[in-house]
């Protein structure tokens, strides 16, 4: 399942970062140049295009990408102590536009609380 999974995670995030690349270094330079008549149909026609596409490879490279770090069991240490397995996701939701936006998410390890010795 973990090999499933990081591949779905390393396919979605490079499709995704390949996606947003490709419009830095190509599309964006081009559009200063065009008249407002042909920008409004260049955005009408990487919308249509885009708009059914992204959702699902940003959604997939963040869930995959989540549930990978969870497979893998988080093992690590912050100022010498262990830290447990346990990991949370913080996402903070708006309302915008009568609908919900994603506006930021967060991988976070909790911390065991210290066990007091007697």
């Amino acid at each position: 399942m973990i090999v499933i999974v990081s591949i779905v995670a390393i396919i979605c995030t490079g499709l995704v970062a390949g996606i947003f690349l490709g419009h830095r270094a190509g599309v964006s330079l081009a559009m200063p140049i065009l008249s407002p008549s042909s920008f409004v149909q260049l955005q009408q026609i990487i919308h249509r295009t885009f708009a059914r596409m992204m959702p699902v490879l940003v959604i997939g490279s963040v869930l995959s990408s989540v549930l990978w770090v969870v497979l893998l069991g988080v093992d690590a240490t912050y100022k010498g102590q262990r830290l447990p397995r346990r990991f949370r996701v913080t996402t903070v939701w708006t309302w915008a536009g009568g609908r919900w936006l994603l506006r930021f998410a967060q991988g976070t390890t909790i911390a065991e609380q210290p066990k007091a010795s007697h």
